[in-house]
């Protein structure tokens, strides 16, 4: 859904932060991540700079993403920037851990989530042949927006 509002914010020749700001109503953690992330300014050349919203079980969530490809194709994620409204919050460090944990798990699926059949039977059988987002290939994970 949220490539879908990037291509009608293009077709609208509206900035991608903005146009999302008029569809909706609960904007605190859009405006936060769109702030700690430097929105207003340019990425840093050869970067691509990303933003998506979302609501689940009353929480709502942005994020905004940069990344880079390589001269050989490869996908770098190099930083992510993710605000979070849980409203009341118990523990906000085992929040924190979990979205984080989630930005992982989410780049994992994304970069080398292929499950593969052979002979009617899954391939992968454990996480040594299912790779996943290594430390050295995450993403700087520090900068927390406020809401």
């Amino acid at each position: 859904m949220e490539s879908f509002i990037d291509e009608m914010a293009h077709e609208a020749g509206v900035d991608p932060y903005q146009y999302r700001r008029k569809l909706i109503s609960k904007r605190g953690a859009l405006d936060a991540v769109a702030a700690k992330a430097g929105w207003d300014t340019p990425p840093p050349q050869g970067v691509s700079r990303g933003l998506a919203v979302g609501e689940a079980y009353g929480s709502y969530q942005a994020m905004v993403l940069e990344m880079s490809l390589s001269d050989a194709g490869d996908v770098r994620v190099s930083r992510v920037v993710l605000a979070l409204d849980p409203g009341y919050a118990v523990n906000p460090l085992t929040i924190a851990e979990q979205m984080e944990g989630g930005v992982v798990w989410g780049l994992t699926a994304t970069l080398f989530g292929e499950i593969t059949v052979k002979d009617g039977r899954v391939e992968q059988s454990n996480f040594h042949d299912y790779p996943m987002v290594r430390l050295a290939e995450a993403p700087i994970l520090s900068e927390k927006a406020e809401v």
